[in-house]
């Protein structure tokens, strides 16, 4: 079964990748400089990736490749996505935020997502009707893996949502959305003033920081955020995390309510993971919001939405008139997804078949 092929085969390029990474972390000063759009990048980065790359060429010659580093190679129906370094301002400073994303795609429709957490000792990974699940890392034959599981939810107002990048790096449009975001709901990660352009000290911690997880859809998969907003983000950072979060139940979307993967589909019983025992499902451990109100049950009942189903985006705000700005429309996109299961939302991305 391809499914079941292409998951060993991202458990391997993972442990491939977890020993560079876990090298070049060790090393008192690790290479590094500054790409053109201002992030930092690390010798670990490209390493990772030309061997990734290498692995994929020889075992799935068919196959295309796209990394953050290089770009894409090769065509074809199915490519393999790429970033080698995940959180490379964390990697830099020695903290274990970081990680190596991989994601299979397949006719545009993410086939397989896996998160590879060395510093954390952590890995998640999932395949559309197969659950999404974390094991420990690197995944020997006789390690448990635990399934992730959400439950419903319930108020935005009660919700704590994350949001990432901090507003120094994003545009006054971008910082009107973070800011209205953060005044509707309850609480908020990281904690600051969403209307600030000018840097602060010290800067923020991302969501992740000290979680136990590294990304921000994570902490959705796992119910430690009911939601999260990433801005300013590449295929390489959302396509992994797609079906990860889908199959806990979460939802992924983008500012229009629609799904840029095809990914999610009606959930079934999970086949056995190769090479693991039978694991455990773990009930959803994100807490109970309060129940919905009348009002909100109304909306949701107006809206046909129900538990499982993409999420369109309401197209009038509460007096009729049409939503006036993005930061309106992902206030609407907000308070309707969080009455129910976590949602993983993203802002200015390019989709994964791109």
């Amino acid at each position: 079964m391809r499914d079941l092929t292409d998951l060993g085969m991202a458990h391997r390029l993972a442990d491939h990748a977890d020993v560079i990474a876990r090298h070049h972390f060790s090393t008192a000063a690790v290479g590094s400089g500054i790409k053109s759009d201002g992030s930092p990048v690390t010798e670990a980065d490209r390493e990772i990736e030309i061997v990734l790359r290498s692995l994929v060429r020889q075992e799935c010659p068919d196959d295309a490749f796209i990394g953050e580093e290089f770009g894409a190679h090769g065509h074809g129906r199915r490519r393999w996505i790429i970033d080698a370094v995940d959180g490379t301002t964390s990697f830099l400073a020695g903290e274990p935020e970081w990680s190596t994303l991989i994601a299979v795609e397949e006719d545009g429709r993410i086939t397989l997502g896996m998160v590879s957490a060395p510093a954390l000792g952590r890995r998640w990974w999932a395949m559309p009707d197969a659950g999404s699940w974390t094991g420990p890392c690197p995944c020997t034959p006789d390690a448990t893996a635990h399934r992730l599981a959400l439950s419903e939810g319930g108020s935005a107002q009660n919700a704590v949502i994350g949001i990432w990048p901090p507003p120094p790096r994003l545009n006054q449009q971008e910082r009107a959305v973070a800011e209205r975001l953060a005044r509707g709901v309850d609480q908020v990660r990281p904690p600051i003033d969403w209307t600030a352009a000018e840097p602060t000290t010290p800067a923020p911690r991302k969501p992740s920081t000290g979680s136990g997880t590294c990304h921000g859809a994570l902490l959705v998969a796992s119910g430690q955020l009911d939601a999260f907003l990433l801005m300013r983000a590449g295929p390489w950072d959302i396509a992994p995390l797609i079906p990860i979060v889908q199959e806990a139940r979460g939802t992924f979307s983008d500012l229009t309510g629609r799904h840029r993967s095809r990914a999610v589909r009606p959930p079934r019983a999970p086949p056995a993971t190769p090479g693991h025992r039978s694991p455990r499902q773990m009930s959803g451990t994100r807490p109970r919001l309060r129940s919905p109100s009348a009002d909100e049950k109304d909306r949701r009942a107006a809206l046909k939405m129900p538990t499982g189903a993409a999420f369109p985006m309401p197209t009038r705000d509460d007096d009729g008139a049409p939503p006036s700005s993005t930061a309106d429309r992902i206030s609407h996109l907000t308070w309707t997804v969080l009455n129910r299961a976590g949602v993983f939302v993203l802002l200015q991305a390019s989709p994964a078949g791109t």
